[in-house]
């Protein structure tokens, strides 16, 4: 009885991983360039520009994302991705949003987390602009301050009312819906890696915009 159960627990596990494999086979990413290329292709050849540019900019972010198993990068290179998310959203919107850097040159070469950048700028279009009839704007400015690196992204969106952006500032307390969990994601992991002394701090105010000023270390050589 015991040979059959672990005969039987054992076809289990095999029929399992088969089906992981052949569902990875499905999502390779090779695969998913392919496609991607594909319908950039046949994008370009039926004349819809606005298709291609999507396509294109999905297809460098999908890169950037999976590819390498890369943790750590170059704000160059985040600004990059951002960049490439800003196409879709600006498409998205009708160019009704505007993207803005002012990124000093001499932290170009700083090393941050991957993705620490993007679900803030999320959060400006998702909570702050969607809702805004008029021009949008989200700006990303960067620079040092002695051992600091120092990136804020700001936007002209709705703002959050006090009782909110008190919620987050008094730690974890509060309604996610609200507070952005997305910010709270980017403030634990920064300090998870770096210590309590670097932090993300937002200010808003209602009708106006909220800014989001990230402090990491000015590091040009990651240390684990």
């Amino acid at each position: 009885i015991q040979n059959l159960i672990n005969t039987v627990y054992k076809e289990e596990v095999m029929r399992k991983n088969a089906e992981i494999e052949a569902l990875q086979a499905q999502i390779n990413p090779h695969f998913l360039y392919n496609t991607l290329d594909s319908i950039n292709a046949l994008a370009e050849l039926k004349g819809v520009d606005e298709v291609s540019q999507i396509t294109v900019a999905f297809s460098k972010l999908l890169r950037a994302s999976i590819s390498n198993g890369k943790k750590i990068v170059t704000l160059e290179e985040e600004i990059k991705y951002i960049s490439n998310y800003m196409t879709i959203i600006k498409i998205r919107f009708n160019n009704k949003i505007m993207f803005i850097t002012d990124i000093q040159e001499e932290t170009l070469s700083c090393l941050l987390p991957k993705l620490i950048i993007q679900p803030i700028v999320e959060n400006s279009v998702v909570h702050g602009l969607e809702g805004r009839k008029a021009e949008g704007r989200i700006e990303i400015k960067s620079w040092l301050e002695g051992e600091f690196l120092i990136i804020r992204v700001a936007d002209n969106g709705i703002g959050m009312e006090e009782k909110v952006l008190g919620e987050y500032q008094q730690k974890d307390t509060g309604d996610d819906r609200h507070t952005r969990i997305g910010l709270k994601n980017v403030k634990k992991r920064i300090q998870l890696m770096y210590g309590s002394e670097y932090d993300v701090e937002i200010c808003s105010k209602k009708g106006e915009g909220t800014s989001v000023t990230i402090k990491l270390p000015k590091q040009y050589e990651f240390k684990e």
